[in-house]
């Protein structure tokens, strides 16, 4: 069996600092309101929630993720 290597890193925290573009900050499944106060500029929606989404049922399923439970959406209408 190999043996790892030894990795030496050295961070400069002075070098090229340049502040974070506010337009990277944002929120997944928010309401408006969760929006507005933090001064969020992206709203997402999407990811393995909603790609398992059931139309018919109004359910997703969280899959392995957690215990492939269906979780109701709304209120079944």
């Amino acid at each position: 069996m190999a043996t790892a290597a030894t990795v030496a890193v050295q961070v400069d925290f002075s070098a090229d600092r340049r502040p974070i573009d506010p337009r990277i900050y944002g929120a997944n499944f928010a309401d408006s309101a969760q929006l507005v106060e933090p001064g969020f500029t992206v709203q997402r929606h999407g990811g393995n929630s909603t790609s398992r989404y059931n139309w018919q049922a109004d359910v997703h399923n969280t899959a392995s993720d957690y215990f492939y439970q269906n979780i109701p959406d709304g209120d079944g209408s």
